[in-house]
């Protein structure tokens, strides 16, 4: 055993036996700002549960407090604490006019709802300062929001519950409510967009949007082909089949047209003459394409097509 440790300290009071394992559970370090006896409370329980006692509570005090609170301690005359007891009372003393005090009663009587402050933000501000308060009884709770609060309806609910409002969890129920009826009258909300939904829900959530999802697409314009977009003058007429129009592809791109080419020499292999060649063969080489009336484009010979124009109607 070896007297080190806070100089602080006698050195009787730094001769200390550790127990195997000692792993306290111990609160945050102390900085100052918090009340140190609330503090004390916390860090005596956690060294006693590791099995601890005065003379371990008193060296391992310093390992749990800042630089800034543990400075006071450190700067102490050496060999000034011979116990756990004046260590604890020094300390409690030492601290007592630095961390911030809590709010009173005065305080909350303060909190008034401002002029155009809606119900739901006063409800806040006033519940913010009442977490602040120890001890505060649910009658002057009532007292308070009831002298603070602006809002005519909530006003006329406390005037008609009167005497049997008793408990501020009755009370803030009450708040709530006409909160959210103020937040449809002002916005033009429904019930159901003030009201939180339960977890689960979120099934009927997904049939709206994919509701609206539908109704956009229903009004947005189609989209365009890079070759809609093009101005008149870089449009060539002559590329373009006349059934397609200008909405579609080049002849020359036309697949159907193709197949129909394809298919129309197979049908006229073995028949007199031969497939098509020269002049009247090709893609499109002498042929007038047609829609005929069963919805498919067939070819027609330029001979006959010239003959059908030049027949009298």
């Amino acid at each position: 055993m070896q007297a080190n440790g806070c100089l602080a300290l006698t050195k009787a009071l730094r001769r200390v036996v550790w127990p195997q394992k000692f792993f306290p559970d111990t609160p945050a370090r102390y900085d100052g700002t918090t009340n140190s006896c609330e503090f004390l409370q916390l860090y005596t329980t956690g060294i006693e549960a590791a099995g601890g006692d005065d003379r371990i509570m008193a060296n391992w005090l310093p390992l749990c407090l800042k630089e800034t609170a543990s400075t006071s301690l450190m700067n102490l005359p050496e060999e000034s604490i011979d116990a756990w007891a004046e260590l604890s009372s020094l300390f409690i003393a030492n601290f007592k006019g630095s961390y911030e005090r809590p709010l009173t009663y005065f305080d909350l009587r303060q909190v008034r709802q401002e002029p155009k402050e809606t119900l739901f933000k006063f409800l806040q501000r006033f519940s913010r300062v009442r977490n602040k308060i120890p001890k505060i009884s649910d009658s002057n709770i009532i007292t308070t929001f009831s002298e603070g609060v602006k809002d005519v309806k909530m006003r006329e609910k406390i005037g008609i519950k009167g005497e049997s409002l008793t408990t501020a969890a009755d009370l803030f129920v009450m708040a709530k409510k006409c909160a959210k009826a103020e937040a449809r009258r002002l916005f033009g909300l429904t019930e159901a967009e003030t009201t939180p939904k339960a977890p689960g829900s979120s099934k009927g959530k997904d049939k709206d949007s994919k509701r609206k999802t539908a109704v956009v697409l229903a009004v947005e314009p189609d989209g365009k082909s890079p070759r809609e977009e093009r101005s008149e003058g870089e449009r060539d007429d002559s590329a373009y089949f006349h059934f397609h129009k200008r909405n579609g592809h080049p002849t020359d791109d036309c697949y159907e047209l193709k197949k129909l080419h394809d298919m129309r020499n197979t049908q006229r292999k073995g028949r007199p003459g031969g497939e098509l060649g020269g002049a009247r063969g090709g893609h499109h080489g002498g042929e007038r394409w047609n829609n005929n009336s069963g919805g498919h484009d067939t070819p027609q010979m330029g001979h006959q097509a010239n003959a059908a124009q030049q027949r009298p109607p």
